[in-house]
Parts: structure tokens; C-alpha cells; sequence
């Protein structure tokens, strides 16, 4: 993101900042699934990480609202 504002304070085209803003938008959403994917492997099938299965469901799926 810092070489995104940085583009932007130098005056690059508009173009090429916005393709650098896809690229960071893509590679937040891969972190983010990948996240969600730990989660679910790790959090979900370990019952102490929980006070029970359906709260960690609950608390997954509220997290996913916030994913683009």
C-alpha cells in the first residue's frame, strides 16, 4: 500500500495505479481465505479452541460478512 500512495504522490497514471490496487486487492483476499481456510482446519474441528461447534460456526460466518 505505501508504493500506492507513493504512486499517487508522484503523479503516475492512473492506470498503473489502479492495477497496483487490483494487485493488493487480490492478494488481501488470498490472505483472507487462507486465514479463514486455517481457521476453519484448525478452530473449528479443535473443540477446546471453542465453547462449542456452533459458536464457532457463528463467529466464522461474522467474519466472513467482512470479506469483499
Amino acid at each position: 500500500m505505501r508504493g500506492v500512495c507513493r504512486m499517487i504522490e508522484e503523479g503516475r497514471d492512473c492506470l498503473d495505479v489502479l492495477t497496483q490496487l487490483a494487485a493488493v486487492r487480490g492478494a488481501a483476499h488470498q490472505a483472507a481465505l487462507m486465514a479463514m481456510r486455517e481457521y476453519a482446519l484448525h478452530c473449528l474441528t479443535d473443540p477446546e479452541a471453542q465453547n462449542s461447534p456452533n459458536e464457532a460456526i457463528a463467529r466464522m460466518m461474522k467474519t466472513l460478512q467482512y470479506l469483499p
